[in-house]
């Protein structure tokens, strides 16, 4: 089975691994390369067992985006913590300022605005007014009845008004 950094490998990386393939085709890899990251991309085959979270890492790798994970793990209490409470990737995405991007799954999206909006209000607040921004991604498999499910990506900003509101598009 692929390891994650296998499936992250971009094109560059697997002809350093298969350097006798690069000199033919600048796009040829070796068949075991590309079973490796079928089966661990996003959009992957059955038994693709990502997180969210390297589902956005992914994600922001293909849009081109130097992206980090900020959460961490703290194994005294077997629990996760995200930056400023409300914050799992970091990523620059070209646009002024930061990107901070809380993943979770799309049933959950509501939830996780929820928080931001009250538990972490003032941190997502001061957040927002230092110029930087906050997007909730939501990953669910989606598709036609009968037909192969695909993982899909929702996007919802969030953002402060000049009353100190939080909206959300």
């Amino acid at each position: 089975m692929p390891t994650v950094r296998q499936a992250l490998l971009d094109s560059s990386e697997l002809h350093e691994m298969h350097p006798r393939r690069h000199g033919r085709d600048s796009s040829a890899i070796s068949e075991r390369a590309c079973r490796a990251t079928r089966m661990a991309t996003p959009s992957g085959s059955r038994g693709s067992k990502l997180t969210p979270t390297a589902r956005a890492l992914a994600e922001c790798k293909r849009r081109g985006w130097p992206a980090g994970v900020v959460e961490r793990y703290v194994s005294q209490t077997r629990r996760r913590h995200d930056l400023f409470g409300f914050i799992d990737l970091v990523a620059l995405d070209g646009q002024r300022g930061v990107l901070g991007i809380q993943v979770t799954s799309s049933s959950n999206m509501s939830a996780r605005i929820t928080k931001i909006q009250t538990e972490c209000s003032e941190r997502a607040v001061n957040w927002l007014h230092a110029g930087n921004r906050v997007q909730v991604w939501g990953f669910a498999k989606r598709g036609a009845a009968g037909a192969r499910k695909l993982w899909t990506l929702r996007v919802v900003d969030v953002d402060v008004d000049d009353r100190g509101r939080f909206t959300t598009v």
